[in-house]
């Protein structure tokens, strides 16, 4: 009797214990089950989390998009041709000897712009140009066979500025036919987006300031010119009126890179002893007056 009831004891232990390896087993199931469950849906979630930025390689295309890769950059390239011209006296010697120079400008996205102020600088190099050789020491053979030393003018073009507001360019005559010299300097400013010259009207409310620009103008050429070398009631006129008449016209001023600079030529307010007059307006003081479009 006492061994069945071991004995039924026994197997009651087994199959408790076999159920118990079973739940186990089963726990364990669930929890793997659910562990991957768990890591499907992370996966899932750190996915839709990537699709949903935007990617370098989508940034990229957009910016190629707007800016394509063939765009052209609105840059200028400024080349100078030169140009020689020789008159010789019947030996073969050189007298007269003219030099000048001309832009040659491109600007791939923007050719209107860069024709218009190529032409308009060639073609004020070449009236010049066609005057100067076709002056009396050219045409007077005499002065050719007769003369022994050489001489000749030189204009030279040179860029002054190029930014992306305007381009600015300077024009000096340097030389002589044997007596008094020919220098002389010019300033011409363009726009850089148009290529349109640019009139002094342009970069400023010039009607309503062109008293204070006036007097300082004059107070400049003051302190740095004897009033000697000035006219002062004479027959060319009283110095500061040729002043105010004249400054900011056409090929009289020039951007540079500390200000705007005013041009008076030779013998205009002064003898030729006095030569070309220069005043320059400082960067802080014009820009007091610039368009914002055109400010330093």
């Amino acid at each position: 009797m006492n061994n069945n009831k071991e004995n039924e004891t026994n197997n009651n232990e087994v199959i408790k214990t076999s159920s118990n390896k079973k739940v186990i087993v089963l726990l364990l199931i669930i929890i793997i089950i659910m562990a991957i469950f768990i890591i499907i849906l992370l996966n899932k979630r750190n996915n839709d989390t990537i699709n949903n930025q935007p990617t370098n390689n989508n940034a990229n295309t957009e910016e190629t998009n707007s800016e394509p890769n063939n765009k052209k950059e609105n840059n200028y390239k400024i080349e100078y041709k030169e140009e020689t011209k020789e008159y010789k006296n019947s030996s073969g010697k050189v007298i007269i000897e003219n030099k000048r120079n001309y832009p040659i400008i491109t600007n791939e996205a923007n050719p209107e712009a860069a024709s218009k102020i190529e032409k308009y600088l060639k073609d004020n190099s070449d009236k010049s140009w066609e005057d100067l050789n076709k002056s009396e020491y050219v045409t007077n053979n005499d002065f050719v066979e007769n003369y022994n030393y050489k001489v000749g003018i030189t204009d030279t073009y040179t860029t002054e500025q190029s930014n992306n507001k305007y381009l600015s360019f300077r024009l000096t005559r340097t030389g002589s036919m044997g007596g008094v010299g020919w220098n002389n300097t010019n300033g011409y400013n363009f726009d850089y987006e148009t290529g349109k010259l640019l009139e002094v009207k342009d970069v400023m409310d010039y009607d309503s300031h062109q008293n204070e620009l006036y007097e300082y103008i004059t107070s400049v050429i003051e302190k740095e010119y004897e009033s000697k070398a000035l006219w002062n009631n004479n027959i060319e006129g009283y110095w500061k009126d040729i002043v105010k008449k004249y400054m900011f016209g056409t090929g009289n001023w020039l951007f540079t890179n500390s200000g705007i600079k005013v041009f008076f030529a030779k013998y205009t307010l002064g003898p030729g002893s006095t030569g070309v007059v220069e005043a320059e307006i400082p960067i802080a003081k014009i820009n007091n007056y610039l368009y914002d479009k055109y400010k330093y």
